[in-house]
Formats: C-alpha cells, sequence, structure tokens
C-alpha cells in the first residue's frame, strides 16, 4: 500500500469539508467526541503546531457517518 497525505489535505482541499464536519459533530446533541478537545486539535493541526490526522480523521469519519445513517 500506499500512504495519502491526509495532514496536507485536511489543510488543504478537504479544509473546508473537514470544518463544516467538525462544527457539526460539536453541535451534536449528543456528541461522541469532547467538542474542546476537537476544536484544539483542529486548531493546532491547522497552524502546523502538531499533527493530529488520525484523530481528526477518525471524527471526521464517524461525523460522516453519524450525518448519513441517522
Amino acid at each position: 500500500g500506499f500512504g495519502v497525505p491526509l495532514d496536507d489535505w485536511l489543510r488543504g482541499p478537504l479544509r473546508e469539508w473537514a470544518a463544516d464536519t467538525l462544527a457539526s459533530a460539536a453541535r451534536s446533541d449528543a456528541p461522541a467526541f469532547d467538542p474542546a478537545l476537537v476544536d484544539q486539535a483542529w486548531r493546532e493541526h491547522q497552524k502546523g503546531r502538531r499533527l493530529h490526522t488520525n484523530r481528526l480523521w477518525t471524527v471526521l469519519q464517524f461525523e460522516a457517518w453519524r450525518q448519513h445513517w441517522t
């Protein structure tokens, strides 16, 4: 297999979708993840201070699944 540059994509072409999806997750009546921690990870990732790619991708995929199936 090969790796995909998710860290770059979350700062580039997927940024708007990811920001909207994370905002939707934070507004959920029963958020599955701590919105403050997700927001902190998102801000740190966008500023390039820390790579939270895997954590953010997990939240994004769960939220996309939740939006589709509920």
